[in-house]
Parts: structure tokens; C-alpha cells; sequence
């Protein structure tokens, strides 16, 4: 997918999409790093810590909703122009 694409793929992508079930389960997010290189999209992971839990494994970054550290649920724009 190239930068022309992506930005076609953004615009299709709802302006504030609904979270089905928000008010069952504990809220967390993931953050989908989209970087282009020479034209080219590509996804950036990371790897956790050895240490905890779920160590040594690729992941998005992300984690819980933390009302005491967040300030809010709101979804950034995804590069729309």
C-alpha cells in the first residue's frame, strides 16, 4: 500500500467509530504505527519486555484506560486532509 492508497483507505474510515460493548469489559486501546518508507506503508511493532507476563512477544503498543493518567477516549484523525 502506497501513500495514495493509505490516504484513500483514511478517508473511508469512520469519522468517530462506536465501541461495541465498552460498558462490559475493561477499556484498552492499540496504537497501529503506519509508517511510509520510499512510498512504501509498513507497520511498526514492539517487542515486550522479557520480564513480564506476556514477555518476548510482538505487539502494538497500548494498554488499559487509566482514568487517573487519560484524559480521554477521544480517537485522533487518521492523517484525513
Amino acid at each position: 500500500m502506497n501513500q495514495h492508497e493509505f490516504a484513500r483507505f483514511a478517508k473511508k474510515l469512520p469519522e468517530n467509530p462506536g465501541i461495541l460493548g465498552r460498558e462490559d469489559f475493561f477499556n484498552s486501546a492499540v496504537l497501529v504505527p503506519i509508517i511510509f518508507l520510499q512510498d512504501e506503508c509498513h507497520l511498526l511493532f514492539q517487542k515486550r519486555a522479557a520480564a513480564i507476563r506476556q514477555g518476548s512477544e510482538i505487539c502494538f503498543p497500548g494498554g488499559r484506560f487509566d482514568p487517573q493518567l487519560d484524559s480521554s477516549y477521544r480517537i485522533p484523525s487518521c492523517g484525513r486532509r
